[in-house]
């Protein structure tokens, strides 16, 4: 297997000649393996996340002013990034450890490729389903996170 660094692993990977891939981390758990290295250890790549989305609400405060027209102002400059996660488990091994970081909260160093920065967010709500018509080991998740700023 070629020497990888830490850095390496968050970088786009060619999974063939015509598609690449950004491995996912939501603390210490690891999505999106790269398939090469997945076959070479004997088990099959996880799948990065279906969906990702990333949100801020500003905070905007509305005076009522009967005349001529209401007033405006924004609270603060700096609000908080909120993400969901869709994905999908395949094997036991990472259902378990979802499960785990779920269960603690957090705050864990959240990695996409999507975002303009890796950033430490805490998990707020979590929810899986096992859908009938497939084996036990397809889970679809739901992970909600929160920006820390403790």
């Amino acid at each position: 297997m070629p020497e990888t660094s830490a850095n390496d692993l968050y970088f786009p990977h060619r999974i063939n000649h015509k598609s690449t891939a950004i491995p996912v981390k939501i603390g210490s758990v690891n999505l999106g393996e790269i398939p090469v290295y997945a076959t070479l250890e004997g088990g099959y790549a996880q799948p990065n996340p279906i969906k990702i989305s990333w949100s801020r609400t500003n905070i905007v405060k509305v005076h009522e002013i009967p005349y001529p027209v209401h007033k405006t102002i924004r609270t603060s400059k700096k609000t908080l990034y909120k993400m969901t996660m869709q994905l999908k488990t395949l094997k036991a091994e990472i259902f378990d450890k979802l499960l785990v970081a779920c269960e603690m909260c957090g705050p864990h160093y959240i990695q996409t490729g999507t975002s303009h920065a890796p950033l430490w967010m805490y998990i707020t709500d979590y929810s899986f389903d096992q859908n009938a018509g497939y084996d036990d080991d397809y889970i679809e998740w739901n992970i909600s996170f929160q920006q820390v700023n403790d």
